[in-house]
This record gives C-alpha cells, structure tokens and sequence, in this order.
C-alpha cells in the first residue's frame, strides 16, 4: 500500500490481525464494517477510519443490513482486504450468512483488486453463500499448512498466491 491509499477491510479475526500491521502506515483510510478493526486503527496516526453504519452482528462484532451497504456502496477503495468462513477455487470466498454476505459482496465491488486473507483452516471450505468469485480474487494471502491442490486452482482462476511464513489461527 502506498500513502493515501483507501482500502476497505471486512470483519473477521484474520483481518483484526492485519489491521494491527496497518498502524504502521501512514496516511490511509481505511472503510470497516468490523469494531474489531475500528478499534486497533482508532489511535493509529495518520490512520483515518470510516464506519458505514448497519445493525451489529454481535457474535461477530460486525456491522451488516442495508444501511452497511449503502453506505459502502458509493465508495471507491484501491483494494478489499477480506475473510470468510470458506475458500475454494470452484466458488471464491464464502460465509453461511447472509448479511454477511452482503456487506462483504458490497466490499468487493468497490475496489479496484480484492485481497483475501484466509488461515489453511478455510482453504477448501465452501460454505453457503458465495461473496467473491474465484475469478475476482486478485491476491491470496494465506499459511503454509494450506492445501497445494486448492491453491494451485486458486492462481488457475487468475489469484496471486503468497503464502506467509506464520500461520495465524483465526475464526473469521
């Protein structure tokens, strides 16, 4: 990421863990529908933060429903950085729920390249709804204990696998 760049990070224990690489940064802004998110940037210097609005998903702490997407969907952001409950190369990025879903989807469709964050624990998941199709998954960032076959249908579908060095367990 380069300075004044707008990215949008979706909710989920993966992406709480790469805001927390973000505060480093300065000079971005960063759209969130997570509180997770919001709060490790809230004192980030340099670091502006956008919450779109919505009903909280406490279970999640997530905001989702339509005032979530709408205010998402008049943005536009360099990149999404976004998890789920599943990746596969047949569907892309899933979850089981469907105002999830939505905001995710809302996500995606304002940026420019969609980044997806996914410990192995996801990889080869496919779960109910899709959020980002195979073929819209710019970047994969995930951990060395991923299954090779997914991955490699994954950079067959047009993805930039990087695997990372440490593997971080997450739940969302």
């Amino acid at each position: 990421m380069r300075p004044g760049d707008a990215v949008v990070i979706g909710a989920g224990t993966t992406t709480q863990a790469l805001a927390r690489q973000l505060v480093r940064l300065a000079e971005l802004t960063v759209v969130t529908n997570s509180l997770l998110v919001a709060q490790v940037l809230a004192r980030a210097h340099g670091v502006d933060v956008i919450l779109p609005g919505g009903m909280l998903r406490g279970s999640i702490f997530a905001l989702v429903g339509s005032a979530a997407e709408q205010g998402i969907a008049g943005l536009r952001v360099q990149r999404a950085f976004l998890s789920g409950n599943g990746l596969s190369a047949a569907r892309g990025l899933s979850t089981p729920n469907a105002a999830v879903a939505a905001v995710d989807s809302a996500m995606a469709a304002i940026a420019d390249e969609v980044v997806v964050v996914a410990d192995h624990t996801k990889i080869g998941v496919d779960t109910m709804i899709q959020t980002v199709a195979p073929d819209h998954i710019a970047h994969v960032v995930t951990d060395r204990g991923a299954d090779p076959d997914e991955l490699a249908g994954l950079r067959a579908a047009g993805a930039e696998v990087h695997v990372a060095t440490e593997s971080t367990e997450s739940t969302g």
